[in-house]
C-alpha cells in the first residue's frame, strides 16, 4: 500500500478486512467508500471516506455508488479563479465560452456575461489546456463545446464571429476533430 500511484476513479473497500487502514493511507488520493458487514460500524468520516454502508446485495449498494457519482462529477469539473479588484471569482470552465485579450486585459466571455481581469493569453491558456480549449489566434481562446461552426477564416460561437488564425488553422482541425472524437467515442 505505502508504494500505490493513484490511477483509479474511486476505492470500494470492506471496513472489516484491513479497509480502515486502506482508507486513512488513501485519503487525499482517491475517493474511498466502505462496505462492511453487520456487526462491525466504521467512523467513514475519520478515515477520510465519501460513505459507508452495510452491504448484503446490490441494491444497497446503489445509493452509494450515486452518491460517489455526484462527488466525483463535483471533484473532476475544472475550475479558473479570477482575480477581480474587490476579490476572487472561481468559475467553472465549462461557463467560459472563450476568452479574449485587450491589451494588459482579458475578457472572459462566459454564459450570461463578461468578466474583465488584467492578466495574459498564455497563463488563461495553461490554466485551461487540458481541457476543451483551443487558441485559435494570438488573442482568443475558444472553448470547443461551444463551437457552433467554422469556415476558413473564422470560427462562430454563438451569434460571434471569430476570427481563425492562418497558422493555427490546421492544428485546430485537429484539436476539433479530437474533441469531436473524445465526446462521440470515435477516433480520429
Amino acid at each position: 500500500m505505502a508504494e500505490y500511484t493513484p490511477r483509479y476513479d474511486l476505492a470500494l473497500l470492506r471496513a472489516d478486512a484491513g479497509g480502515l487502514t486502506a482508507a486513512q493511507r488513501l485519503r487525499g488520493e482517491v475517493p474511498v467508500l466502505l462496505l462492511y458487514s453487520d456487526p462491525f460500524v466504521p467512523d467513514s468520516y475519520a478515515v477520510g471516506a465519501l460513505g459507508a454502508a452495510e452491504v448484503s446485495s446490490y441494491e444497497d449498494l446503489v445509493p452509494l455508488l450515486q452518491k460517489a457519482r455526484r462527488c466525483l462529477h463535483i471533484r473532476r469539473e475544472k475550475r479558473v479563479c479570477l482575480a477581480l479588484p474587490g476579490g476572487m471569482r472561481c468559475v467553472a470552465a465549462r461557463h467560459i465560452r472563450y476568452i479574449s485579450a485587450h491589451g494588459h486585459f482579458l475578457v472572459y466571455h462566459l454564459v450570461g456575461e463578461e468578466i474583465r481581469i488584467r492578466g495574459r493569453m498564455g497563463e488563461a491558456e495553461a490554466a485551461l489546456a487540458d481541457g476543451s480549449f483551443f487558441r485559435i489566434h494570438k488573442g482568443i481562446l475558444v472553448n470547443l463545446a461551444y463551437l457552433e461552426g467554422a469556415d476558413a477564416h473564422s470560427v462562430r460561437v454563438g451569434e460571434e464571429r471569430l476570427a481563425l488564425s492562418r497558422l493555427r488553422r490546421p492544428a485546430f482541425l485537429r484539436a476539433l476533430a479530437e474533441y469531436l472524437g473524445d465526446r462521440t467515442g470515435v477516433r480520429a
